[in-house]
């Protein structure tokens, strides 16, 4: 398994995104998960069509297995350690760098467990084929193919042409069609990175 790869600096690349992180992470407190829908995404941008492969992710057991007993107790971990320093009452991460800077240890390893996440799910591509990783001909295509991605993933894997984006989903549906523009040269970029 490689930690480093395409799809990792890709996601890395698409979170950092004006409204993606939002997004995302609002989509998240619905039940998705951030990992899956950026993967969507970058698959999309590639013109990889997900189908039943989206929504596969979540269900996957070694994935489904390490998000349960790694991932999302590092998460509340986290999230419990900033609600009582955020408290205040005998520790804050505002007044003591100690307490700051072990709260910013708490964010790598869920980062790091994150991208352990983006490595078994890459795996799993390069098991199923990367072949289809393409450059589309223009950014209407990736669009295409990014909301048909989306749309799989959100609707429990099952292609609806009439699937309605609304709140959360259509605000990465909008980011997403942000990232349309210029997204060839950061692939082509991606991949000369890979050689």
């Amino acid at each position: 398994m490689v930690l480093e790869n395409p799809l990792w600096a890709g996601v890395c690349a698409l979170y950092g995104k004006p409204g993606v992180a939002q997004a995302c992470l609002a989509l998240q407190g619905q039940g998705y998960s951030v990992n899956s829908l950026l993967t969507s995404l970058w698959c999309g941008l590639h013109g990889r069509q997900l189908g039943q492969e989206a929504e596969y992710f979540d269900h996957w057991p070694p994935l489904q297995a390490w998000r349960k007993a790694v991932t999302e107790p590092v998460r509340e971990a986290r999230f419990g350690f900033r609600s009582q320093t955020d408290k205040g009452q005998l520790l804050t991460r505002k007044d003591d760098k100690a307490v700051a800077t072990m709260y910013d240890t708490f964010k790598s390893l869920e980062l790091g467990c994150e991208q352990l996440e983006v490595a078994l799910i890459y795996a799993s591509l390069q098991r199923n084929g990367e072949q289809s990783l393409q450059e589309l001909p223009d950014k209407s295509a990736q669009f295409a193919c990014i909301r048909e991605n989306l749309a799989t993933y959100l609707n429990a894997g099952k292609l609806s042409p009439d699937f309605c984006f609304s709140g959360d989903a259509e605000a990465l549906l909008h980011a997403a069609y942000e990232l349309t523009e210029g997204a060839v040269k950061r692939g082509e970029a991606s991949s000369s990175t890979e050689s």
